[in-house]
């Protein structure tokens, strides 16, 4: 880096930076030192040696040099012993004053619901006090819900289902000094199905674009093998309406369920129809349309009606109607 000017102690100093590294098989080495001359690599000392911990994504780094007692002005980065493709890449570099109010670290979102947040952080300072700043995701710090937090977890309430928000955390330090804040963001849950009707045409709401990562938000699904997911395509050829439909991928010895949201715990299943429109592309197989008391685990699945695939013409949608009259449990 440019050299620091000798009225300025480097001990004072705090960096900052953003480096990523290429490869989890990498052998290379980043190292963050200190020369008295930028033209003599030998006059390098090693301050830290930085190893990122999440692969292939950029890792924020903070370095206080309060115990620097050299004679160096000259901030230097060294990359060593790595193979060939293998790379450090470093960017938004920052050197400022060690603040006096340090903020908090690596803040974690523990749990969602449809209407909460929980999470926690870790104090690097002496701040017994933080504030909380949470709103809709891409508001302006200073224009959302202020919250004052006594614990480094901490739980915000009141939220709107299946919304996207941006959360800040910093330190209160007293005295007027606050800290510079930390971020994170996240979706609330669906929450329930609380109003009849119900009905999706999978057109909107999809998140992610591979083939079989295109999935909905809302809906949660299971697969005895990973590789076949069920997933939604892009196609007008194979579509009942619109440009998207939902494909269950099947194969020899392998199933895969899709879920719809939670049924408010008001509604009596056994009073509900599904309907439903389907066809198949293969020449076997079953559909099964049926209940679960638990979303997460695949055990739970009790089939109220079975649609025989075979009796179907290839690419002909029918419609289906489903009675649940006949179920008795507790799913929902």
């Amino acid at each position: 880096m440019p050299k620091v000017d000798e009225s300025i102690s480097l001990s004072e100093l705090e960096i900052s930076f953003w480096v990523k590294n290429t490869s989890a098989s990498s052998t290379a080495i980043l190292e963050l030192g200190v020369m008295t001359d930028k033209d003599d690599p030998t006059t390098f000392e090693t301050l830290d040696t930085i190893h990122p911990q999440v692969v292939n994504q950029y890792n924020l780094i903070e370095y206080s040099m309060e115990n620097y007692t050299g004679y160096g002005q000259y901030i230097a980065f060294r990359v060593s012993n790595g193979n060939a493709g293998h790379n450090f890449r470093l960017d938004d570099v920052t050197l400022d004053y060690i603040p006096v109010c340090a903020h908090p670290v690596d803040l974690v979102v523990d749990e969602t619901t449809s209407e909460t947040v929980t999470i926690h952080w870790s104090e690097v300072g002496s701040a017994t006090s933080w504030f909380v700043e949470y709103g809709p995701m891409g508001f302006e710090p200073g224009e959302g819900t202020l919250e004052t937090a006594n614990d480094t977890t901490y739980t915000v309430t009141g939220l709107n289902p299946n919304t996207e928000y941006d959360l800040y955390v910093w330190s209160d330090c007293g005295v007027g000094f606050v800290s510079t804040p930390i971020s994170a963001s996240f979706r609330t849950d669906c929450g329930p199905i609380v109003e009849l009707p119900y009905s999706e045409d999978f057109e909107t709401g999809l998140y992610n674009s591979g083939a079989q990562e295109n999935y909905i938000l809302c809906w949660s699904r299971f697969a005895s093998d990973p590789a076949h997911y069920v997933y939604i395509p892009n196609s007008t050829t194979y579509s009942h309406s619109g440009t998207h439909y939902l494909d269950f991928h099947h194969t020899t010895n392998c199933y895969n369920i899709a879920i719809t949201p939670e049924l408010d715990q008001s509604f009596d299943v056994s009073q509900l129809m599904v309907n439903f429109w389907a066809c198949r592309t293969g020449s076997s197989g079953t559909l099964e349309v049926g209940v679960m008391t638990d979303k997460d685990d695949d055990t739970t699945f009790e089939p109220i009606d079975t649609i025989d695939l075979s009796a179907m013409n290839t690419y002909a949608y029918a419609e289906q109607f489903v009675s649940l009259s006949s179920y008795q449990g507790t799913g929902k």
